[in-house]
């Protein structure tokens, strides 16, 4: 028998020709799939055409079917299951999702997003296994091969082929211990930069933005310890003189019940929207879709505010 595989046909073709063999009537077939009469018959010269076959004759009772549309038939039927079954929007139901999904974003994530992510999935979708992935140093490859799923973070130079999507502006502020002896006095940005500061630094490099704002001061700072994580910060500030600066929703979750203290920075730095990649290819998987908008969610409501 042979095969359906000529380039000029389309979904829409197919289904003109299915309906035809239900109604055996153009007119029918065309208010059955809601087109006009013409665009039926249309439909019907190049269904001819394809086939080199004129399929339906008219008939005492309506459009016959010709042998070769009959023997195309089963093939049509068989083609337009699989089309449709893969169009079928189906229900999404989170209770039944069993998967794994892996994001990036280094600490920040896990701290700002993880708490109140976790304890979601576990009550609306226990079928669902997150792990997470410090490294951001090849994020644009790593969401592209598939190696994460989406990944928290800065994206100030994505690719076209990923989608970003802002979760929320951010700003700065400057961690001190209780009792600090700064703190009797106002902390001008000429006495910020001349205390001991610890740099959160996750990708390892030398400075920051604070390094930046200082140097439009005129001024420099000493950095007495570099840490990759921000988490560490706050232990390493609670037990010195030294002093931090990080994102303030950070800073509201780290130093609750601890003895430090939180202060605008006393120079103004620039603030930065925390942003949601992900690969193009998973826009429209329900599953992928889902945990975004969980994601997303949790974020536009965070209980953290600036201090």
């Amino acid at each position: 028998m042979q095969q359906i595989d000529d380039a000029g046909l389309d979904f829409a073709l197919l289904r003109v020709f299915r309906t035809l063999l239900e109604t055996k009537h153009v007119t029918r077939a065309a208010e059955k799939l809601g087109l006009t009469q013409s665009a039926t018959s249309h439909a019907l010269g190049r269904l001819r055409r394809a086939f080199d076959d004129v399929l339906f004759v008219r008939g005492p009772k309506g459009m016959l079917p010709t042998d070769r549309a009959l023997q195309l038939a089963p093939q049509v039927h068989d083609v337009l299951t699989r089309l449709e079954k893969l169009t079928t929007t189906t229900t999404f139901d989170p209770q039944k999702l069993v998967r794994r999904f892996v994001l990036g974003g280094g600490d920040f994530a896990e701290i700002a997003v993880l708490p109140r992510l976790l304890p979601l999935l576990r009550r609306e979708a226990p079928g669902v296994d997150l792990a997470m992935r410090m490294s951001m140093a090849n994020i644009d490859d790593d969401l592209a091969s598939g190696a994460l799923d989406m990944a928290i973070g800065v994206f100030p130079h994505p690719r076209e082929t990923l989608v970003i999507k802002k979760l929320f502006d951010e700003g700065f502020v400057t961690l001190l211990r209780t009792g600090h002896p700064a703190l009797d006095k106002t902390l001008t940005v000429r006495r910020w930069a001349a205390l001991d500061h610890v740099l959160i630094t996750p990708r390892g490099s030398d400075g920051g933005i604070v390094d930046e704002v200082l140097a439009q001061h005129g001024l420099r700072r000493r950095v007495v310890v570099q840490t990759a994580t921000f988490s560490a910060a706050p232990m390493l500030v609670e037990t010195t003189d030294c002093v931090t600066t990080m994102p303030e929703r950070m800073a509201a979750l780290l130093i609750a019940n601890r003895n430090i203290v939180a202060l605008p920075t006393p120079a103004p730095l620039p603030r930065f929207s925390v942003m949601l990649a992900f690969h193009e290819r998973s826009r429209d998987d329900p599953a992928h879709a889902w945990l975004r908008e969980q994601i997303t969610r949790i974020a536009a409501t965070s209980p953290f505010g600036a201090f």
